[in-house]
């Protein structure tokens, strides 16, 4: 059978105090505190330790909202609805913050220096072997941004290593997986569109979800000029380059 504990020793004895001193070292490694964004209760088996979604942390505490994007042409946020198991979406709109590297302000008509790593082949010299081997070498690359859209735009590749191009190199890109708004049915039985089993609930297929957290560290603000609190979990998403016609 688990044992708890045992109860504190009495006495004032040398003996005594040296087991008080035990007792009091065991009782103080095993116990769990509770800190912000966090808590702890006691269970039947232990202790449990659980997230605080009420606590205002960097992520609030970790409690994950799911939702349904209706309208995804804005710069840095995505106009959504919540959504539940049984597929039933909210009334109101929520802001929802496009992952970093999504948003258009962190980039458009910017200039990034980045350090790239690409793989030469019998391009490498190597003096030990006195032989050009494959490897591992580094180049620094300046890249310009202009975006046609939210969805939309031209990275253009202008200097290797401080040194301009003499022919700049434009790719035209697009987010992917290529994100399908949801269309929610309306609510209002008195509209001609009424269909009771898909009001307040999507009308198409293959619609995009995402998943949201709170945070407290964001700038980007709404329609109304109030900053934002929830970001995006990134699901995958990436620019990835299209051909051109």
């Amino acid at each position: 059978m688990r044992q708890g504990l045992p109860n504190r020793p009495a006495g004032s004895s040398k003996a005594a105090t040296f087991q008080q001193w035990v007792h009091d070292s065991i009782r103080s490694n095993s116990t769990i505190n509770a800190g912000v964004g966090i808590r702890v209760r006691q269970g039947t088996s232990g202790s449990i330790v659980e997230v605080d979604p009420s606590a205002d942390v960097f992520f609030g505490g970790g409690k994950v909202t799911g939702y349904v994007i209706t309208d995804a042409t804005p710069d840095d946020y995505w106009v959504c609805r919540t959504f539940d198991a049984d597929g039933l979406c909210g009334t109101s709109d929520v802001y929802v913050v496009k992952p970093f590297h999504l948003r258009r302000s962190e980039f458009d008509e910017l200039t990034q220096v980045v350090d790239v790593q690409l793989w030469s082949i019998g391009g490498i010299w190597n003096p030990d072997t006195m032989l050009w081997e494959d490897g591992i070498y580094y180049e620094t690359r300046t890249y310009e941004y202009e975006y046609k859209s939210s969805s939309l735009r031209v990275k253009t590749w202008t200097e290797t290593n401080g040194t301009p191009l003499a022919t700049t190199v434009p790719e035209y890109q697009v987010v992917i997986p290529r994100i399908v708004e949801a269309v929610i049915g309306t609510a209002d039985t008195q509209a001609e569109d009424y269909v009771e089993e898909f009001a307040n609930r999507p009308i198409n297929f293959c619609f995009t979800k995402i998943y949201a957290v709170k945070c407290s560290a964001l700038s980007v603000v709404g329609p109304d000029d109030n900053r934002l609190s929830n970001i995006a979990l990134n699901d995958g998403w990436a620019w990835a380059r299209i051909a051109t016609v």
